[in-house]
């Protein structure tokens, strides 16, 4: 829906992930990359996703799947409106390239966090 119905950039540069990554190499070296993005991946599944799964609803509905259903819709919307900090150079079509994209194996990790996690205290 995003790819057709939204403007292209809309999200760029207004998502808290986008202003902590930057679009620069953390101090000139790969490793130091990869552990930036790993040390924002998983705060982002330990601040938002597990921590809230001790939280319930009234229905008794975790709060981690309602963060998991955001995040997916918002990478989402990111993917048809090439909102990413560095652009692909256009929206990219719904088609199965998106199972060449690291952001759906990451919110297929968070899924799997919040499920093992599930606690009822």
């Amino acid at each position: 829906m995003s790819y057709l119905f939204l403007p292209e950039g809309l999200l760029r540069g207004r998502s808290a992930a986008q202003v902590l990554a930057r679009n620069d190499l953390a101090g000139g070296s790969v490793w130091l990359e990869w552990l930036r993005i790993l040390t924002l991946n998983l705060g982002v599944m330990l601040s938002i996703i597990i921590a809230p799964n001790i939280l319930r609803t009234p229905g008794d509905f975790p709060l981690g799947y309602i963060t998991v259903c955001v995040q997916a819709a918002a990478f989402g919307i990111t993917l048809g409106t090439d909102s990413f900090t560095l652009s692909l150079g256009g929206k990219l079509p719904p088609s199965l390239s998106i199972l060449e994209s690291t952001g759906l194996y990451e919110i297929a990790a968070y899924v799997l966090a919040a499920t093992a996690t599930l606690c009822k205290c």
